[in-house]
């Protein structure tokens, strides 16, 4: 009880004192030699700047309560990188200060403007952020989701965006970022198989290793389903099977689009409106694509369709030529990739 009453008279006396501009006119300053201090000398330390003063360096862990007493001036201070923690009263290590990440910043802006207008800003996004205040790979806006870099540089404009109800909770956008960094280094040569919403491919493995089941099987089970309703199933669509080998055909539809799959039955990720499909959609520069990526190796690129088809112009490196819609090539015309256009294919 005592200290503390001497305390609290030690802060009402000290918060009483008032420096004036003529103060310093009548103290006398005692000398002070570094030999006898302590610690170090002070330049003008002392109460109101006055007198120099003989300061004691408290080490980490040391009580520093004294430094904190208002109006008295200070003969300790906590050594060199330690500050006088206010919840121990001890000196310890002076947090780092980290700077606040862009997205952490346009965050709290967008907060500002949201509470401004009382939440009535329609169409006003607030940015994803990760923990480290950077932006997180995939951002929305309106209908759309897109990638953008963790600075937040938007990278829509490679080609990553998707509808925001394709975007699913999975969508990190990590190839896209790998990417756009590499193309930033100058370097040439590493090929990046990004799906369309940014991200690396998931292996997806055969259809046949976790179901046995073929299009033939599958058309069977359709069509006994139809069958047993007496009427047509909304939704219910009958796969589009190869009769030779029972597996599945390189064009499937569900609803109005029509989408590319592996003869297992695997979707692929090439996709048209069901009117657009002509008689020639097969898919197969999209299953070749696929079969490719499943070797684990990289070198050789596929030109295809938005339907899957090959596109009639390949190119090996830099010398592109002419194919079939089986990806071989016809004739011996080649031309430099700067060319391609220049080919009647």
């Amino acid at each position: 009880m005592l200290k503390i009453v001497l305390l609290l008279g030690a802060v009402a006396y000290a918060s009483a004192i008032v420096c004036l501009p003529e103060t310093c006119q009548l103290v006398r300053c005692a000398a002070i030699e570094a030999a006898d201090c302590n610690g170090y000398v002070k330049p003008n330390g002392g109460m109101c700047g006055c007198c120099d003063a003989c300061i004691t360096t408290i080490p980490q862990g040391g009580k520093c309560l004294g430094i904190m007493l208002l109006g008295v001036a200070p003969t300790t201070e906590c050594s060199q990188g330690l500050h006088c923690d206010m919840s121990t009263h001890t000196c310890q290590p002076a947090p780092v200060k980290r700077e606040v990440g862009a997205c952490a910043a346009k965050l709290a802006e967008v907060n500002q403007q949201l509470s401004s207008s009382q939440h009535l800003m329609l169409g006003l996004e607030k940015p994803r952020c990760d923990a480290n205040g950077d932006y997180s790979g995939m951002q929305t806006m309106g209908s759309t989701a897109y990638c953008v870099t963790k600075e937040g540089k938007d990278l829509s404009d490679l080609g990553y965006s998707v509808p925001r109800w394709q975007a699913g909770a999975d969508m990190n956008c990590q190839c896209a970022r790998d990417l756009y960094n590499y193309m930033q280094s100058g370097l040439i040569g590493k090929l990046f198989n990004c799906e369309a919403n940014g991200n690396y491919p998931t292996p997806t493995p055969s259809k046949r290793a976790i179901d046995v089941k073929t299009c033939a099987q599958h058309l069977k089970e359709v069509n006994a389903r139809l069958e047993a309703a007496h009427f047509a199933l909304m939704g219910l669509e009958k796969p589009h099977c190869d009769n030779a080998t029972g597996d599945y055909l390189g064009m499937q539809f569900a609803g109005s689009q029509a989408y590319c799959v592996t003869k297992d039955g695997a979707s692929l990720n090439y996709m048209v409106n069901r009117w657009e499909t002509g008689d020639d959609m097969d898919c197969q520069c999209a299953r070749d694509q696929y079969d490719y990526q499943q070797l684990g190796i990289v070198g050789k690129t596929f030109n295809c369709l938005a339907n899957g088809n090959y596109s009639p112009t390949q190119c090996l490196g830099s010398v592109c030529y002419c194919v079939d819609n089986m990806g071989q090539k016809v004739g011996t015309s080649t031309v430099s990739i700067g060319q391609m256009g220049s080919l009647n294919c």
